[in-house]
């Protein structure tokens, strides 16, 4: 589980290094902020409840906010696909829709979710 987790993180690196090499600029933003700007990102309110939360309330808002994220990077994946010129960036949405889509499923399955 701990390598699923490293490979998905290199996931999210790939894609800042490829928007911040040759792709899109004016990514900025992308923090955790009130506004919440990108599909599935957590906002400050939402952010504080977890610090404050624990056992299967912990859980439920986790999985329930872990969704809802990846759901968001499938969303902004597809975006991508269609809209996108830059081969890369293209080849690595594919990636995030296939491994979202799967952690998405397997999310679902958990307790908590129901």
């Amino acid at each position: 589980m701990l390598n699923a987790i490293r490979v998905r993180t290199r996931d999210h690196v790939r894609l800042a290094e490829v928007l911040g090499r040759e792709g899109p600029r004016g990514m900025g933003g992308m923090d955790h902020g009130s506004a919440s700007p990108m599909p599935g990102m957590m906002d400050d309110q939402q952010m504080n409840e977890m610090k404050h939360a624990s056992g299967r309330a912990f859980d439920t808002m986790f999985l329930t906010m872990m969704i809802k994220h990846h759901e968001g990077a499938v969303q902004l994946g597809k975006a991508e696909k269609k809209q996108g010129a830059y081969g890369p960036a293209k080849a690595l949405a594919d990636d995030i829709i296939t491994t979202r889509t799967a952690q998405i499923i397997q999310m679902r399955k958990m307790p908590g979710t129901d």
